[in-house]
């Protein structure tokens, strides 16, 4: 007779393997503390007790199912021979128990077969971490932080321990202009060529090139330039199958590159540089958050003028939280600057028509290189605001 599992202890062993998945999936942070062998002797221990378990909890779960079906069976048997009684009712109420039963038994192999592709899983897991452990130990790195290992043709980003290089390959970038690398130190950088054709390398602006060199620039052609404050290197392939590196360093960093020939090639290369990218949108948020009257040639508040006449046809949440000047210009301040930019038309003094009016927008606000005497923002033709200098 077949062995079979109960409900719990199915549940018990899904368990064991999420947490043998856990421990043992590719990829995944591990500490190094106990060895392969205590490991293996564990799993192998754990399974021997669920097998004993299994055995012990299905044969009495078969035992108890085998004894009832057995007791409906005489039962039934019973009825049919008492002709004297009327046992139709139930002979059909023994025989659904007796169903039931039998859809137990079914259910009890379904979880037995359950039972036993968990477990191939979990030695499966078990063979493939014995196999990678055995592959980093042979390459010498010490992965004990999150490295799922690089895939070939793909690219690599920097892991977070920075004592450890990794290449970036291009490969991926086939079909795209530019190939954008994320610098790191201690990386290298993987770029194809093709003969013919020029690959350019973009440096980051600012800095200034210090030396270029290559172990056989003999068969690649080298220049460079720089293009507003940002050096550019130009390399060609001579011979259509070549490999080799390329040393660029500056005042503030060091590129190592690989080059190598191909039948496709990466027409633009250039770089991201985390922190100092995050430092120089800070610093251009500073010089956007300065005060707007800092271009304005008043002196003191005195000579500031706000007194303008604000009126809104239309939404009231277009209207300008303050209209103010300096005498020369004018600068027309928002709660918040609109979705959707209005159009702003000025009136001069004398005429009855408007015309379209220049400005500069900065965080806010309208900032006009002039008086108005009266100007209107048209949002739509619903929503007009008339400004009015006093």
């Amino acid at each position: 007779m077949k062995h079979f599992t109960s409900m719990k202890t199915i549940r018990n062993l899904t368990c064991a393997v999420a947490l043998s998945t856990t421990f043992f999936a590719p990829g995944l942070s591990y500490a190094a503390t106990p060895s392969a062998d205590d490991i293996d002797a564990q799993i192998q221990a754990q399974q021997k007790i669920l097998a004993e378990l299994n055995t012990k909890k299905s044969t009495a779960e078969n035992q108890r199912l085998a004894r009832q079906m057995d007791d409906l069976s005489k039962q039934i048997d019973d009825l049919k021979n008492r002709k004297s009684y009327d046992a139709k009712g139930a002979i059909e109420a023994l025989a659904t128990q007796l169903a039931d039963l039998q859809d137990q038994m079914r259910d009890q192999d379904a979880n037995q077969e359950k039972l036993t592709d968990a477990i191939d899983k979990l030695n499966k897991l078990t063979e493939q971490q014995k196999k990678q452990e055995s592959s980093f130990r042979t390459s010498g790195y010490n992965y004990q932080q999150t490295y799922s290992g690089p895939t070939s043709g793909y690219l690599v980003n920097p892991g977070p321990n920075r004592t450890v290089g990794y290449t970036q390959d291009a490969q991926n970038a086939q079909g795209n202009s530019t190939m954008v690398f994320r610098y790191a130190e201690n990386q290298l950088y993987k770029i194809y060529c093709r003969t013919g054709y020029l690959t350019d390398i973009a440096l980051h602006k600012g800095e200034k090139v210090n030396f270029v060199g290559g172990g056989d620039t003999s068969a690649w052609k080298l220049s460079s330039t720089t293009v507003d404050g940002t050096p550019h290197i130009y390399i060609k392939p001579v011979v259509a199958a070549n490999t080799t590196n390329l040393i660029i360093t500056t005042d503030k960093r060091s590129y190592q590159l690989i080059v190598t020939t191909s039948d496709w090639y990466n027409p633009m290369v250039r770089w991201t540089y985390d922190k100092e990218d995050e430092q120089n949108i800070l610093l251009q948020q500073k010089k956007d958050a300065e005060t707007i009257t800092s271009s304005m040639s008043a002196t003191s508040m005195e000579k500031l003028h706000f007194d303008y006449d604000i009126k809104v046809k239309g939404d009231k949440k277009y209207q300008p939280a303050t209209v103010f000047d300096d005498g020369e210009k004018t600068v027309i301040k928002f709660k918040k600057m609109p979705k959707v930019l209005p159009a702003l038309f000025i009136k001069e003094r004398g005429h009855k028509s408007v015309s379209l009016a220049n400005f500069k927008q900065k965080d806010d606000c309208y900032l006009l290189d002039r008086l108005v005497s009266t100007a209107e923002l048209r949002f739509s033709d619903s929503d007009i605001v008339t400004i009015s200098r006093k």
